[in-house]
This record gives structure tokens, C-alpha cells and sequence, in this order.
């Protein structure tokens, strides 16, 4: 009788102790995933800069394979990759490519420095459709932390590619000036058709 007790009392601990879980572990703690990303606008305009918020739920890393300008030296640079607190948020102002109708976002555990990536000649989403977001082949980047003159650190080739990442997914839209007949689908953004023929 004193045994069945006993194991009654383990059982009575172990559920209760369950829901107590989350009271006592911080998101710090927990691992990062796509849903806990949150980008602002969450349509982006493609084919010029603008700013874009990123605000995390919970601690991750979040690389931004896109052209960005760094803030503090006005100069453009491609992708990078930054930390986030569990309830912070970060502005940064991004290039959407022209050519596209979304942009992807990788995220990963807070501090990861290698990502995997798509090769040259493929594009975001035919890397995603192969299953390159599970970091098994394919290349990758390594981060590169920021020089004293810039605030956002840079990323270099690498052979190592850090396991399994999050897509974070936004949409984009490129905008149209004149119809699709006088080449609506290219007559907006940073350098666009018009002003190349004009």
C-alpha cells in the first residue's frame, strides 16, 4: 500500500509540475521559430529600400539575405545577419528584389553565426521547395562580426552551414506606374524599365 503511495504522490508531482514549465523557463530559453518573427509592413514594396521592422517573441538570430543600408555609414551591403531579445525590435531598411512576390527571412537560435544558403543559380524558393531550409547540403555563409565604423555585421562563404533554419516568409509587391501593356510590370522601383528606355 505504501509503494502505490508513493507513486501515486510521483504522478501528482509530474503533472503539476508540467504546466509550471512556462512560468519558470523564459523564451529565452526556448528555440526560435518563424512564427515568432513578426515584420512590419508585412507587404513590402519591391524594388526599393524602405524601412522594415522585425520584432521577436522569443531570442533568435534572424538573417537577412538581402541588400541593406547600414545606418551609420550610409553604405550599401549584402545581407546580414541580427540578434533579437524576446520582445525587442529592430528596424532595417531593405531592398525587396523587383523580380519576386516574396522575400524569405531565415531565423535560427539566437548567436548562430553559419546559415545555410541557396546556390548562385537558384532563387529563394526553389532552395526552399529542395528543402535547403534543413541545413544538410548546398552552402553556407558564416557571420562576420561588424567593423567599428558600421552597426551591422557582415557575412562571408562557408563550408559549414549550422543545421536546420526557419523561413519566415513576407510578401512583396512591385508596384505599377502605367499598364501592363507599356510595361506596367517593370515601371517601378530603384531602376526600372522606363527610365533605362527613356
Amino acid at each position: 500500500m505504501r509503494s502505490r503511495s508513493g507513486i501515486a504522490l510521483l504522478l501528482v508531482t509530474v503533472m503539476v509540475s508540467a504546466p509550471l514549465g512556462g512560468c519558470l523557463f523564459t523564451e529565452e530559453e526556448g528555440s526560435a521559430d518563424a512564427s515568432s518573427l513578426s515584420v512590419t509592413p508585412e507587404v513590402l514594396e519591391a524594388g526599393v529600400f524602405q524601412q522594415v521592422e522585425l520584432s521577436a517573441k522569443a531570442a533568435m538570430s534572424v538573417f537577412v539575405p538581402y541588400l541593406i543600408i547600414d545606418s551609420a555609414t550610409g553604405y550599401v551591403q549584402n545581407s546580414t545577419v541580427v540578434d533579437l531579445s524576446s520582445g525587442s525590435s529592430m528596424t532595417l531598411e531593405v531592398l525587396a528584389p523587383p523580380r519576386v512576390d516574396s522575400v524569405m527571412l531565415l531565423v535560427g537560435e539566437k548567436g548562430r553565426d553559419a546559415w545555410p544558403v541557396r546556390d548562385v543559380g537558384e532563387s529563394w524558393n526553389s532552395w526552399l521547395m529542395r528543402g535547403g531550409d534543413a541545413g544538410k547540403d548546398g552552402g553556407g555563409i558564416e557571420r562576420v562580426a561588424h567593423s567599428a565604423n558600421a552597426t551591422l555585421d557582415t557575412v562571408n562563404h562557408s563550408s559549414e552551414l549550422g543545421g536546420r533554419v526557419a523561413v519566415k516568409i513576407v510578401s512583396s509587391i512591385r508596384q505599377q506606374t502605367v499598364s501592363i501593356e507599356q510595361g506596367g510590370a517593370h515601371s517601378a522601383g530603384l531602376l526600372h524599365g522606363r527610365v533605362v528606355y527613356e
